[in-house]
């Protein structure tokens, strides 16, 4: 068995996977990758991993990590999805693109889904002109 230091060292060859991969509500210039039908809102790296961990496939998730494209929001997950002879591990994931599709079909199955609460400030209303007739 592989200690922890041993996984992390081997990790730096495996795919990135970062929530805004598959957050539907970004836009592909702000790094989604699939279509906003595909994507699930506001993905957390718990779900992700929990994913991961369902399908069997070795991962590291690295909380401190940022994409370069949303630094607002830390974490990144580090997946092997090919063994050492170039063979998928799991049937269903062939490439990485597979993968984040293969994510975000199951996190919309997550029953009673949290999202995070985002508070927007309503915007002043423009006052209206008073006439001045006299």
């Amino acid at each position: 068995m592989q200690t922890q230091e041993q996984i992390i060292a081997e990790a730096k060859r495996w795919r990135a996977i970062y929530p805004s991969y598959i957050d539907s509500t970004l836009k592909t210039s702000q790094g989604r990758r699939l279509g906003k039908e595909k994507c699930v809102p506001y993905p957390q790296l718990m779900e992700i991993s929990d994913q991961l961990r369902k399908i069997g496939l070795q991962h590291v998730v690295e909380g401190h990590r940022f994409y370069s494209k949303d630094i607002l929001r830390p974490g990144r997950i580090k997946v092997k999805i090919l063994n050492d002879d170039k063979k998928p591990f799991n049937p269903l994931i062939l490439n990485k693109l597979a993968l984040l599709k293969y994510l975000a079909k199951q996190i919309k199955t997550i029953p009673n889904r949290q999202l995070p609460k985002i508070e927007v400030e309503p915007e002043p209303q423009p006052q209206q002109k008073q006439n001045k007739r006299g």
